[in-house]
């Protein structure tokens, strides 16, 4: 996996070196790119592709978390309701 690891973070610090190449100075918000940078290794090392050419996947398997995790809150409040109701009676 390591030449997965090498290509994406190269590509990534090109990414940077153009941004700051513009200007004297760059602010850059790691976190995004920390995140696309773990998504682009992924893609890579398990799939043989690169984040952009996978990156619906992702948003989609992000939409699907969220609403697992929705899923999962809506039902522990219902259980919580029945036994708060059961312990009244």
């Amino acid at each position: 996996m390591i030449p997965a690891f090498s290509i994406s973070c190269s590509e990534m610090i090109e990414q940077w070196k153009k941004m700051v190449s513009h200007q004297e100075s760059c602010e850059v918000d790691v976190w995004p790119e920390l995140q696309k940078l773990t998504m682009d290794i992924i893609s890579r090392a398990a799939f043989g592709s690169n984040y952009e050419e996978g990156k619906r996947l992702f948003e989609l398997q992000k939409e699907l978390i969220f609403f697992g995790i929705g899923s999962y809150a809506d039902l522990v409040h219902s259980r919580i309701q029945v036994l708060i109701t059961s312990l009244r009676c």
